[in-house]
């Protein structure tokens, strides 16, 4: 099911909420209304990971599964207090036919290399439908360049990051296949290619972050790409990433929309 290994996902686990931002507060209201309303009140979450989505989502009264491929993800989310956890993937669950009322998937169709039997699958157990949350994107829809690290400044010098990403990294003898970086345009593609029967904006938000926490992220390893670097290479792209912070602005701004696909369950089985 995954593009990354197992192993991979073990590996992440005791930095990924370190390195990741929990739920807006409106994505999450947004999320619970729409799944009340589709009279959704037992959920499975299918790449449940550490819990980020699952937990607030019971906190709201929700009954919360969730299955996941890692099994130290999944002793992180235990820690949190969810207990329905499953150690399964998320294309063959060992669930009855329709003995959920919804499946949702956060944040994994762009990380799956097989999202149509995903959906099937979270169709299958379902009684009312497969929820996605997604995040809308412009631009070329690339998950992460790894020379974009660099662009602490405005735009203008994107090409003179680029460059001395790629010094460093020849200087390392070290290359990255960005066939095997995830990329967002997956969750586009998904959309033409499966329509969803409802495609509801649940938060429109702009974000601003410190560099310094960005730089932070890099430096823990969050992403697996960037744990296959040495660790010199890693740390002299952090410092050159700060001195670039520190010659222009501290901190920059995005704005971050959160979409929720909503397929029926009978839209999605084969």
């Amino acid at each position: 099911m995954s593009v990354l290994s197992n192993a991979e996902y073990d590996g992440i686990a005791d930095v990924y909420d370190e390195t990741r931002r929990p739920l807006h507060q409106e994505t999450q209201r947004r999320l619970v209304a729409i799944l009340r309303e589709h009279g959704c009140r037992s959920v499975l979450e299918i790449g449940v990971g550490t819990g980020r989505v699952s937990l607030p989502l019971l906190d709201a009264g929700l009954v919360m599964t969730g299955v996941d491929v890692s099994r130290r993800m999944i002793e992180r989310a235990r820690s949190k207090g969810l207990q329905s956890l499953i150690l399964a993937s998320g294309t063959a669950t060992p669930f009855k036919d329709g003995c959920f009322d919804g499946a949702l998937l956060a944040h994994i169709i762009h990380l799956v290399g097989s999202p149509e039997s995903l959906l099937q699958e979270g169709a299958r157990v379902s009684r009312e439908g497969v929820f996605a949350l997604l995040r809308k994107r412009d631009g070329d829809g690339t998950w992460f360049g790894t020379d974009s690290f660099l662009e602490m400044r405005p735009s203008t010098d994107a090409e003179e990051s680029r460059k001395k990403f790629r010094e460093i990294a020849n200087r390392y003898n070290w290359s990255c296949d960005m066939k095997g970086v995830r990329n967002w345009h997956r969750e586009g593609d998904v959309l033409q290619e499966f329509p969803p029967d409802e495609l509801t904006v649940v938060s429109d938000v702009v974000v601003t972050e410190a560099f310094e926490d960005r730089i932070a992220r890099f430096e823990k390893g969050a992403y697996s790409f960037v744990r296959e670097m040495p660790p010199e290479m890693r740390g002299e792209v952090a410092s050159e990433m700060r001195q670039r912070a520190l010659a222009g602005n501290r901190t920059g701004s995005r704005r971050e929309v959160y979409q929720l696909a909503y397929w029926r369950s009978e839209s999605l089985r084969p």
